[in-house]
């Protein structure tokens, strides 16, 4: 086991699949910034979510929110917590259950509402043009220029249920711009380009999904993906 997580508590050491301190239960920090001493959970969460290794963000967010009781009235984690479900597939009513923990707090909070309605725009999606979904989603994207899950939801809907490979493209691009080492976001791109027959701007994509990716199957599918 390689030791990239220490407990800001104890000093003790263990791996990221492990999240919780086995000895005093503290949630495990991977930094010594400022932002991880005043709130090392999140922190340590925060840097797994940026640097795209979401198994490894959801694996320490699952953790804290059965062990870190004070993390559940924290905003910043349950809207992060929320945001990682949403892109692992995790059921709507886990993510509405988060979310509702920050609306309890604060009822008009911005953020939480938008979340929820990326959520009930994927419950209303169809295979028709324009369905109820892709309307409010449009709508948000509007309104929230720096949306990259909104974007992201949307442009995977398009391509994979409408076909629509130029659109999900423009929404796609604008995802991975406002984040870069967002790996599912890479991963349509990489079969759109695969699909309309851009072979180089594919496989720059499928290149990406490769940094980012740890899982072992998962890294073999994308090589296999860029060597053909």
């Amino acid at each position: 086991m390689s030791f990239e997580l220490t407990c800001p508590k104890c000093g003790a050491h263990s791996g990221p699949s492990v999240g919780i301190c086995p000895y005093c239960k503290t949630l495990l920090s991977s930094g010594n910034s400022s932002d991880s001493q005043n709130n090392p959970g999140l922190a340590a969460i925060e840097k797994y979510f940026i640097e795209g290794k979401l198994d490894q963000a959801l694996v320490l967010a699952s953790n804290s929110e059965k062990e870190i009781i004070e993390l559940k009235k924290n905003r910043d984690f349950l809207l992060l917590y929320s945001r990682i479900l949403i892109e692992t597939e995790a059921p709507a009513c886990k993510i509405r259950a988060v979310l509702n923990q920050a609306l309890l707090q604060n009822p008009s909070d911005q953020d939480a509402l938008d979340y929820l309605l990326i959520i009930d725009a994927k419950l209303n999606f169809t295979p028709e043009l324009n369905d109820s979904g892709e309307i409010e989603l449009n709508k948000l994207i509007k309104r929230r220029h720096d949306l990259d899950l909104a974007y992201f939801v949307l442009g995977a809907h398009l391509f994979w249920v409408q076909g629509d490979t130029l659109s999900s493209i423009r929404h796609l691009d604008a995802a991975v711009r406002l984040r870069p080492n967002f790996l599912r976001a890479w991963g349509c791109l990489g079969s759109i380009y695969k699909k309309i027959g851009n072979i180089p701007l594919a496989n720059n994509a499928f290149e990406k999904c490769l940094k980012l990716e740890t899982e072992p199957s998962m890294r073999k599918y994308f090589q296999d993906l860029i060597s053909k």
